[in-house]
């Protein structure tokens, strides 16, 4: 057992769902965001932060989370962010319709639910909409909120997965641009594989573009 401090328990008579993504940082691969609907009240001291829980533990917590609250994930493949962007549309936007899409399939999850519905959001506030909840907004909610550190791990594990398939698919991925290792973000060798193989049909083009004009001006 960690001997970190256990996050608060989610309180009774309402239904926490916690909302966060992963993967916004990244050049490659997509953004996730996941949902965790805490019906039941579970806890588990474990979860926390999911940058704060080694790789074996995030996925076995992420099996528990499953199997113990109504766990909903939106992806934002590469395509979809390459053609918001590119039509003009911030990041920003993409995050807030994926986390959108995620409150749309939990509030019909839940909408004969009799106890009130708390939707508590990580970050800063979006324009987002609930038809059977409220809905708050809070900064490093992941190191304070048991559901939305819940909802990171099931979408960070989520999203890795997916990057290690992408590269047992394919092993150049990790030869050429780390992807073995750093999970899509942009490592020094994963912008140095930018410069010199180029952009795959999974990198975003607005970020892997800004990725390679700042490398290739710190070496002139």
């Amino acid at each position: 057992m960690s001997s970190a401090t256990p996050l608060p328990v989610d309180p009774e008579g309402v239904i926490t769902v916690g909302i966060d993504e992963v993967g916004r940082g990244s050049v490659y691969g997509p953004v996730v965001v996941g949902a965790c609907a805490n019906l039941r009240h579970w806890h588990h001291d474990e979860v926390r932060d999911s940058k704060k829980v080694g790789k074996k533990k995030r996925q076995g917590l992420a099996s528990l989370i499953k199997q113990n609250t109504r766990t909903t994930l939106q992806w934002g493949h590469a395509w979809l962010i390459n053609e918001r962007m590119l039509a003009g549309q911030s990041f920003a936007d993409v995050i807030r319709e994926l986390m959108q899409r995620c409150i749309d399939q939990t509030d019909h999850v839940l909408s004969h639910q009799r106890l009130p519905v708390r939707y508590v959001v990580d970050g800063q506030p979006l324009d987002l909409f609930s038809r059977v909840g409220t809905i708050e907004f809070m900064e490093k909610g992941d190191n304070n909120v048991f559901a939305i550190a819940a909802a990171a791990i099931a979408a960070k594990v989520a999203h890795d997965d997916w990057i290690s398939e992408r590269v047992k698919a394919d092993p150049s991925l990790g030869d050429k641009y780390g992807l073995k290792t750093n999970a899509g973000y942009g490592t020094p060798p994963h912008i140095r594989g930018l410069a010199e193989h180029g952009l795959t049909d999974e990198h975003r083009v607005v970020f892997a573009e800004t990725a390679i004009r700042r490398y290739h001006e710190k070496k002139t």
